[in-house]
Formats: C-alpha cells, sequence, structure tokens
C-alpha cells in the first residue's frame, strides 16, 4: 500500500489542502444571504477568507473582560504586592521617578479604566457587524497562494489582536 504523502509532490499536497469547501456561506442571524463556493479543478488563483463575528468571536465574553479589567485598574495595588496588570506595572515606575504625585497614579488609573469602558462599548457594536472579508484577487500560482494565505492569517490575527485592544478594527486597505 503506498502512503499518499510520498507520493504527492509538495504542490499536489498544497492543491488538495487549499481546496475549498463547497457550499460555504457565511450566516448572519436575520440576514438572508446566498452564495456557493463551487470549488475549481485545481487551486491557485484567488484567495477569499472570511471571518463571522458571532460564529467565530466571543463577542460577549470580550465585553465582560474589557469590563472587569476597567473595574481591576482602578483598584490599588496592595503593599509590597507583585503587579496584576500592565496598569500596575505602570503606575509602579510612576513611583520610582522625582516628583511622583498619588494623583498621578489616581489619574492613569482612571484613564485606563475609562479606556476600558470605551473598548466595551465598541466591541458590542460588531454586533450588528457581520465580519470581515479578506479578498486577494491576483490570481497566484499554487506556492504564491500559499504564502499569501499565511499572509491572511496573519492579517486576521493582528485583525483580532486591535478588538481586543480596541474594541474595533481599524481600517485596512
Amino acid at each position: 500500500m503506498t502512503d499518499i504523502y510520498t507520493t504527492l509532490t509538495i504542490d499536489d499536497y498544497l492543491r488538495e489542502r487549499l481546496m475549498p469547501v463547497e457550499g460555504t456561506i457565511p450566516h448572519v442571524e436575520g440576514i438572508e444571504m446566498y452564495g456557493n463556493s463551487i470549488p475549481a479543478e485545481t487551486v491557485g488563483g484567488d484567495l477569499f477568507e472570511y471571518i463571522n463575528f458571532q460564529q467565530r468571536y466571543d463577542i460577549d465574553a470580550r465585553i465582560q473582560r474589557a469590563l472587569k479589567q476597567s473595574k481591576q485598574y482602578l483598584e490599588p495595588l496592595p503593599k509590597g504586592a507583585m503587579p496584576r496588570n500592565s496598569v500596575d506595572d505602570h503606575v509602579n515606575w510612576l513611583k520610582s521617578g522625582p516628583g511622583y504625585k498619588p494623583e498621578m497614579a489616581s489619574a492613569y488609573r482612571e484613564s485606563r479604566s475609562s479606556e476600558q469602558v470605551r473598548v466595551a462599548e465598541d466591541l458590542r457594536k460588531l454586533y450588528s457587524t457581520a465580519g470581515v472579508l479578506l479578498v486577494d484577487a491576483q490570481g497566484h500560482g499554487i506556492i504564491a497562494a500559499k504564502i499569501a494565505s499565511t499572509v491572511h492569517d496573519t492579517f486576521h490575527a493582528l485583525m483580532l489582536s486591535e478588538l481586543d485592544h480596541r474594541g474595533k478594527r481599524q481600517s485596512v486597505c
């Protein structure tokens, strides 16, 4: 019996792995969408990737985390305790500098807490956002398509990181 992985060339292997799934379309509650994914005979060419926020991004959990951080950022660090977060760390740094005044720590804590409340508010707006579609209609060969797919995945990771830190995505062209 022949092992499939030893008989395929790298192009054949990647072509098989990159083949789109037939019939995959986004689903957003309350919005009727229609489309179809019809795999071509070979893979290469254009890349289309879609992240549906309601299916692949836990908005509720991220809102709760932002609100929890908002409260934690306001809590002073107990004397002698290790920093619990970046705000505690920064306040410790402020305290080590000349001219430190307790109001500086309070103002910083309030500012960062407010920032997390805003993140939670911005995240709530994602309930009415279907998701992010990333399209690369360049006409790649199979190896270039795999590289472009990796770049797309990196973009998605950075975009999700932006949502976690700012509650919204920045426009990227």
